[in-house]
């Protein structure tokens, strides 16, 4: 069973690249009938990655959120549906893409790489407050990366149509002039990251919760919790420089992709270090 997933997961990453490839060649030769084949080919590739889940699911007799090698695939998968969700509704998320699909080429290549043997799940995993924990850490790592994905499309269409650099740009239409403008793209940052702090902010409240049934305390200064809550904080900060003091330009949607990075670090960079109580989770 563990061939069929890994093949399974491989089937996926082939019509991810495919996918990714077919997005960049699009953009590059101007080609619009080959950026609706990028969006084929990747929605094409959830169908095996699903199942390699499903099966998961079905052998191990519980949800596959266990592991490095279910944990990572798990939030690939469901950060890719949130995106294409967005994606049936509003059109201008097909230029995040861009960002997205290669982000989840290389989080699914660690998958791969990871074991994928079942383990088994301590007592304290067995509980609700962990699926809600868990359940909304994906929702955090998917919206939080749409809205990393805008503010770099953001950056990308700041730095590149302004001063000097829009005076030195080739005649024609560029990928930059194609894009939406930039308000439209700093505000979907901002949206997304809007629901992304909700999603993250009970991520840390039903964990806390748990850990409290768990270990008969709320909070511990495991290496996660202390890495989620400086996201956390950082991300308030984002929201608070937009919301009350009306901040928009390069500084805070730095501070936006900068927790992002934070994100990431905590929900996949610590499964490669000493996570604490997360280890087993991670590892």
């Amino acid at each position: 069973m563990a061939k069929l997933e890994i093949g399974l997961h491989w089937l996926a990453i082939t019509f991810y690249v495919l996918g990714t490839a077919c997005f960049v060649i699009g953009i590059y030769w101007r080609k619009d009938g080959l950026n609706r084949w990028c969006h084929r080919l990747t929605a094409i590739g959830l169908l095996p990655h699903g199942i390699a889940l499903g099966l998961r699911w079905l052998v191990a007799g519980r949800i596959p959120v266990y592991g490095r090698f279910e944990a990572f695939s798990g939030l690939v998968w469901l950060g890719l549906v949130i995106y294409f969700l967005l994606r049936r509704k509003y059109e201008v998320t097909d230029w995040a893409a861009i960002v997205i699909y290669p982000t989840s080429i290389l989080i699914l290549g660690i998958v791969v790489m990871s074991s994928p043997e079942i383990k088994e799940v301590p007592e304290t995993f067995k509980t609700f407050w962990l699926v809600v924990h868990i359940l909304f850490a994906k929702l955090t790592y998917g919206f939080n990366l749409i809205g990393a994905a805008f503010a770099v499309l953001y950056l990308h269409k700041l730095r590149h149509t302004t001063g000097s650099a829009a005076l030195i740009r080739q005649s024609g239409v560029s990928f930059v002039d194609r894009l939406p403008t930039g308000e439209e793209l700093d505000e979907w940052s901002y949206l997304c990251i809007s629901c992304g702090f909700v999603f993250l902010t009970v991520m840390i409240i039903s964990g806390s919760i748990w850990a409290n049934s768990a270990w008969g305390s709320y909070w511990s200064w495991d290496p996660v919790e202390t890495w989620s809550l400086i996201a956390w904080l950082v991300y308030g900060l984002y929201l608070h420089l937009r919301r009350t003091l009306n901040w928009r330009g390069v500084v805070v949607t730095w501070i936006g992709i900068i927790a992002f990075l934070l994100i990431l670090f905590a929900l996949i960079g610590l499964g490669f270090l000493d996570a604490g109580m997360h280890s087993q989770y991670l590892a």
